[in-house]
């Protein structure tokens, strides 16, 4: 790929193990009890990551993943034995680096995958480091994307439920153009947001390529177009380049997270309105 530098990425992969037979013993457990675990065991992994510079993602909860350019691959050990101490479950940890953030993250389950399945009683805690080709943690390029005006076109105006599957199938499309045409690996992060761990790109190179909507929900998707030029940002860490990049996001898209709260003064003027149109 002539637009990747020679920087490389590492990825981390995150498996609990044998997760199946802790959720049936002493007898099954409820659905929202595990949720809950899996939520806490997240919140527990990112601020590892964020205390070494690095970035973690959901994904699956059951699997997590996250990119640690300023973590040397022996760091996570200590992960290990946190979640151990803390949780009635324990974790392997695969961690790749590679010269995209897709061959790194390919590295790294690669490391789980061939250590056993993740179902399997006798693969607990393994953890491992792969490098492809020789590759080093060098810098790490993010791209935030915004859906333009989602509360505008969706959450004023439409169900939670066909907002969230909306931006949803937006954020699919983009993962899939990410990842096949930039070895870039792509997160919802939430609201209408999405984070891209992307190799070295070029000013030149258009990361997005619009494709017609099915008729369906042409004009739906029209009303949620991405960033035609997402922000991004280069820095020695992952956690260094996602404040740049989310900031300058925000600025350029007028994104739905609002900048700044307004005063009392407006506040107190708007609720006279809200009481006065009930009267």
């Amino acid at each position: 790929m002539s637009d990747v530098s020679h920087d490389g990425t590492r990825m981390v992969a995150l498996q609990i193990d044998d997760y199946g037979p802790w959720t049936t013993t002493p007898e099954p457990r409820r659905e929202t009890d595990l949720q809950a675990l899996q939520s806490r065991l997240f919140a527990t992994v990112a601020d590892f990551f964020a205390r070494f510079d690095g970035y973690a993602f959901a994904d699956r909860y059951d699997n997590m993943i996250g990119v640690a350019n300023g973590a040397g691959p022996a760091i996570f050990e200590r992960l290990q034995t946190q979640v151990a101490n803390q949780y009635p479950v324990t974790v392997s940890v695969g961690v790749g680096t590679a010269g995209t953030p897709r061959t790194a993250l390919e590295a790294a389950n690669g490391v789980l995958q061939q250590a056993g399945s993740a179902q399997d009683a006798d693969r607990t805690e393994v953890h491992d480091h792969r490098v492809v080709d020789d590759a080093t943690a060098g810098t790490v390029t993010i791209a935030h994307f915004d859906v333009v005006d989602a509360t505008g076109t969706l959450t004023d105006r439409v169900s939670s439920a066909e907002a969230s599957h909306t931006i949803r199938r937006a954020v699919l499309e983009l993962r899939e153009q990410m990842w096949e045409r930039h070895g870039a690996v792509t997160q919802f992060v939430g609201g209408d947001n999405a984070i891209a761990v992307c190799p070295s790109l070029t000013p030149s190179t258009r990361p997005l390529r619009r494709s017609p909507a099915p008729s369906s929900t042409r004009c739906r998707t029209a009303t949620l177009p991405w960033v035609p030029s997402p922000t991004v940002a280069r820095a020695s860490t992952s956690r260094g380049a996602v404040g740049p990049s989310s900031r300058s996001s925000h600025t350029q898209t007028g994104s739905s997270r609002p900048q700044t709260r307004s005063s009392p003064c407006a506040r107190e003027s708007h609720r006279r309105k809200r009481l006065c149109s009930r009267r």
